[in-house]
């Protein structure tokens, strides 16, 4: 009797032990999970709980011509945002998308969209805006106590101090204050700045805390760059370009001033040009005219070159034609002028293949392509002929 007692006291122990093993076991590995497994992922899910991080725009790189007038900069602005999360009701939601809509010239349906999640505490609403509606805006915000519901923070945009001036250089940027084309697109990763960072504590209401739970780290303004163009030369070229075009009735005007001695682009432009800081206000007839002015001159770019491919193979018919009837002391200088030829058609043909890709008009663009294949196999052969005859006679 005492015997089956021990056994059955032993069994109780050995079935608690496994019950506390079981309980335990599903703790500890309850808490590994949490803590290794998704420790990055909860962790970043309390941070973005516990902190506002807020984006510092930085300042593209000024662009100067040689004398170190300014071309292009970055002048101030505001950026507009709402916290959702502090939205009273629908009525104060309603209110805020109405005004905010007619300000920025806005579709009020999508401002309200934007800011129904309450779930959210940042929705960016306009960036870029100007000095007359940001005061508008903050005197909203005044008039309605808005605090910490609608914001207001500075921002950056691109402005160019004489519109159209140097507009085929310089190029614009987009609505995130990046290249998009001319010197602005080329230059892009070097007249980026790097953003800076506003880190701000945040209370249990989701609101900003005292400047003591706040750390700034600046933006760093972008590279400038320094052109070789001449803003006095520009201004004197554009002028004339543009009376050209205007009493020639002709598609388009391109000009380049260069130095002699350095090479150095002194002035350059082309019409029809347009406003830098508007560079989408064209009409549908200006933008046919200027695409069909750039076809106009891709047109002649491609046929300057193939006209310098075509007269290459010509001459280098009549160099071949010379092999065993030259005194053999100028030997050399045929084997020169041969190997000048295959260097000058391969140069032109390099220049019409980049100009083809842009052409629209595909089948002229192949018409190039086929002709100029053909003639670059001729004179290239024709020159290996030459060259060949010449080693055997120096």
């Amino acid at each position: 009797m005492a015997r089956t007692t021990r056994k059955l006291k032993q069994r109780c122990i050995i079935a608690a032990a496994i019950l506390l093993l079981l309980g335990f076991g599903t703790d500890i590995f309850r808490l590994f999970y949490i803590q290794v497994v998704k420790g990055e992922e909860y962790k970043t899910k309390a941070e973005s709980q516990q902190l506002s991080d807020t984006e510092i725009s930085a300042d593209r790189g000024i662009i100067y011509d040689c004398n170190y007038n300014v071309l292009a900069e970055s002048a101030s602005a505001w950026l507009v945002y709402v916290n959702p999360s502090k939205i009273k009701d629908d009525a104060q939601r309603k209110l805020i998308s109405q005004t905010l809509s007619k300000i920025l010239k806005l579709k009020e349906e999508r401002v309200y969209e934007k800011i129904s999640n309450s779930n959210y505490s940042y929705v960016k609403i306009e960036g870029k805006v100007e000095y007359t509606e940001k005061t508008l805006i903050s005197d909203f915000i005044d008039d309605n106590d808005l605090y910490d519901i609608v914001n207001i923070d500075p921002d950056t945009k691109r402005y160019y101090p004489y519109s159209n001036f140097a507009s085929t250089i310089l190029g614009f940027t987009g609505a995130e204050d990046s290249g998009r084309a001319g010197l602005e697109l080329e230059y892009n990763d070097k007249l980026t700045g790097v953003a800076g960072r506003i880190i701000t504590a945040k209370n249990a209401r989701n609101g900003a805390m005292s400047s003591n739970f706040e750390t700034t780290y600046d933006a760093k303004q972008g590279t400038s760059l320094v052109l070789t163009i001449d803003e006095t030369i520009q201004r004197y070229l554009e002028e004339a370009l543009l009376e050209c075009y205007e009493t020639s009735n002709c598609l388009s005007a391109t000009g380049i001033v260069m130095d002699v001695d350095t090479g150095a682009i002194l002035a350059m432009a082309s019409m029809a040009n347009y406003d830098l800081n508007d560079p989408q206000g064209f009409t549908d007839e200006e933008k046919a005219a200027r695409s069909a002015a750039i076809q106009k001159g891709l047109e002649g770019c491609t046929a300057t070159p193939f006209e310098m491919m075509q007269l290459a193979a010509e001459t280098i018919e009549l160099t071949e034609s010379l092999l065993g009837r030259f005194n053999t002391a100028s030997a050399s200088d045929l084997g020169v002028g041969a190997l000048s030829l295959r260097s000058a058609v391969q140069g032109a043909w390099l220049n019409v293949l980049i100009n083809i890709g842009s052409l629209k008009d595909k089948e002229l663009a192949e018409d190039y392509r086929a002709k100029g294949e053909a003639l670059v196999k001729k004179v290239c052969e024709a020159a290996d002929r030459v060259y060949a005859t010449v080693l055997t006679l120096v």
